[in-house]
């Protein structure tokens, strides 16, 4: 059996200052066969054309719609039979795709897989007051988009990021992955290293309140689907 196609979707805004760190940690998988999709969402930076400087990697530009448009486009335009998630302020460990691949074969009836995750602050920063100190510079589950792999299959399953959210189309995913197939299958070895910064989509106010609100919503799901 030949080995699956990994496609690769980072979609990125203005990301000028991490891209390459992220396409990078792509390219310098143990995995080798993938397909990297950079989806570049109306950045008015340099992140298109440092992207392009990379040879065999696809960059889709379109106008400024949020990640989870992004997201979805990426995986529009790929061909891989499992699909993989990366922002573009983040980086992978080297092994990543290598250790979710082969959980994946062994496996079968796992529609999608998630990892571990290491945090560190960006050089020179001080911890934000929303960072918990006690999960910075230490193995922690990483219930993003950046540890995910999913079979294209599962994906079509649970369906595209929601649009509708502005900064929590990601956690909205994985609830409906967890409602659509039980607790998520989850790697004990860390496969992200999750950079905090100052500009951190997870600080702002807008994303706290989505992400309340998204988990009220699904905790009222399961009572009423319970008491059915």
């Amino acid at each position: 059996m030949s080995a699956p196609l990994v496609s690769v979707i980072i979609p990125v805004y203005n990301g000028e200052r991490f891209i390459a760190e992220a396409v990078e940690s792509v390219l310098a998988q143990t995995y080798p066969h993938v397909e990297l999709v950079v989806v570049d969402d109306g950045s008015t930076d340099a992140s298109a054309s440092i992207v392009e400087r990379y040879e065999g990697v696809r960059l889709i530009r379109q106008e400024n719609q949020g990640d989870g448009v992004a997201r979805n486009r990426g995986v529009e335009e790929s061909t891989g039979e499992l699909l993989a998630f990366l922002d573009a302020d983040d980086r992978w460990r080297p092994e990543k795709l290598t250790l979710q691949v082969a959980y994946m074969a062994d496996n079968p009836e796992a529609g999608h897989v998630l990892g571990q995750m290491w945090s560190f602050l960006h050089e020179g920063m001080e911890r934000p007051s929303w960072v918990n100190p006690a999960t910075v510079e230490t193995a922690m589950p990483g219930v993003l988009p950046g540890t995910l792999m999913a079979r294209r299959s599962f994906f079509d399953q649970v369906g595209p990021f929601d649009t509708s959210f502005e900064t929590a189309a990601d956690s909205d995913w994985l609830l409906r992955a967890r409602q659509l197939a039980g607790a998520p299958h989850v790697i004990h070895e860390v496969v992200l290293e999750r950079r905090i910064h100052t500009t951190n989509i997870s600080g702002k106010a807008a994303s706290t309140v989505e992400i309340m609100d998204l988990v009220h919503a699904w905790a009222q799901r399961k009572k009423a689907q319970a008491s059915s």
